[in-house]
């Protein structure tokens, strides 16, 4: 089955787990619609706000779409911008940080649990 979903059509909901402050999130694709390996979705990162920090067994493609922010990679912290392509390995700690007046906002596509 295809499915072809109009993301202007898909509100951003308020992320609240662990540290989380300020982000938004769009679920594009995941299992709702599905979708069995892998999720997409849409990030917008605040003025100030920050992405838990995290590890986890599934990897992450990230995308920016539109601003700059910080990649913290847990000792390391990399500046990231609009048009950059990130790969987020298994198990590498990372957490997003937004300290630009304008909000940083990136497409994740991640792997779900039924590929590990």
């Amino acid at each position: 089955m295809m499915l072809i979903i109009d993301s202007s059509k898909v509100k951003f909901e308020p992320l609240t787990k662990g540290n989380v402050k300020g982000v938004w999130v769009k679920q594009l694709i995941n299992k709702d619609v599905g979708a069995e390996k892998f999720y997409m979705r849409i990030y917008k990162v605040e003025k100030g706000g920050n992405t838990n920090f995290d590890i986890h067994i599934h990897e992450h493609e990230v995308y920016v779409l539109k601003g700059k922010g910080v990649l913290n990679q847990g000792n390391k912290f990399v500046e990231i911008k609009e048009g950059d392509a990130i790969y987020i390995k298994s198990f590498e700690p990372h957490q997003f940080l937004n300290k630009d007046d304008e909000p940083l906002i990136f497409l994740c596509v991640r792997g779900s649990e039924k590929i590990y």
